[in-house]
């Protein structure tokens, strides 16, 4: 086991939420900021593009959600959970 601080703290089912919040109110921040610059000048095309790009990044990230949920599950372990642990603390002991 690793004797490092950093692996010693805990966290809990919250801290792990805030994560995906925390990113998602910041892609938020950043369309708008850019659809506010794009309504000052104007450019209907431009608005667009942002929200088609956001729509297609939103789409896109599902996608690889599901894909990976059902690769690493069904495909990659079947329904034998403890494989991933097993195979995630040889991962964590090795990298130690």
């Amino acid at each position: 086991m690793c004797n490092n601080y950093l692996f010693s703290l805990e966290y809990s089912i919250l801290d792990v939420a805030m994560i995906p919040f925390r990113e998602g109110l910041e892609a938020m921040l950043i369309i708008s900021l850019l659809l506010s610059v794009v309504k000052q000048g104007d450019s209907k095309a431009a608005k667009r593009w942002i929200i088609g790009g956001s729509a297609l990044g939103g789409i896109t990230s599902l996608a690889i959600g599901v894909l990976v949920y059902y690769v690493l599950s069904v495909v990659a372990f079947g329904t034998n959970s403890q494989l991933i642990n097993g195979y995630s603390g040889v991962f964590f002991q090795v990298s130690c």
